[in-house]
């Protein structure tokens, strides 16, 4: 295997397998295309070269830390920010809390309307953040 990666290292997303590849200052989603596997190793067969750094998941196995996932979309055409709280949103899991498929949906489809939902997500202006500083 030219370029390969433990496979517990690999977050699921929606319908695909990818990466936060790092690219210069900030890191990016990747949807990787993946070949054989032997249990512990899975094979990267594109979008992810040898020596690229990536975030790998479970980062914070083991700890109360609570993690921010933060989307930044420079096409947008407007202004106003979306403040997603999906804290509520797991599966209690043996060792660790999971994001199943439906609270995945359910952060995708509140991103997609970019709308308030009562006690779970908030469009906040750049006046509002502005003003909150």
């Amino acid at each position: 295997m030219p370029l390969a990666v433990k496979t517990y290292v690999l977050p699921s997303f929606r319908d695909f397998t990818g990466v936060f590849a790092q690219v210069g200052d900030t890191y990016e989603v990747r949807m990787l295309d993946l070949g054989r596997s032997d249990g512990g190793l899975i094979e990267v067969l594109g979008e992810l070269g040898v020596g690229e750094r990536y975030v790998a998941a479970n980062l914070f196995f083991g700890t109360g830390i609570p993690a921010a996932i933060l989307l930044f979309n420079k096409g947008k055409t407007h202004g106003d920010v979306l403040f997603i709280d999906a804290s509520r949103d797991y599966a209690d899991a043996k060792n660790q809390n999971v994001l199943t498929d439906a609270h995945l949906n359910k952060i995708v489809a509140t991103y997609d309307a970019f709308q308030p939902v009562d006690k779970y997500a908030y469009r906040a202006t750049a006046q509002e953040i502005a003003d909150n500083d």
